[in-house]
């Protein structure tokens, strides 16, 4: 997720900070809270607006680096 949006370029540490605060918010072993949080996390980032919108346009570039031609091309 990180790679194909560019979440942590940029200012890493003010997005890893809103990051990891929400995830030490969880109490200590609660398992299911700790996904709960990481799947808000991925669902605020890739709503839906995500794939119907941000990510086609994104890929309608003629950079050849663009991080998401990257994340989603075969090796």
């Amino acid at each position: 997720m990180a790679h194909t949006t560019s979440r942590y370029t940029g200012s890493l540490e003010s997005q890893f900070e809103q990051d990891a605060s929400k995830i030490t918010e969880v109490k200590a072993g609660d398992a299911d809270g700790f996904c709960r949080t990481l799947d808000r996390i991925v669902t605020d980032t890739l709503g839906d607006d995500y794939w119907t919108t941000t990510l086609p346009n994104e890929l309608a570039t003629s950079a050849a680096k663009s991080p998401v031609l990257m994340a989603t091309s075969p090796r």
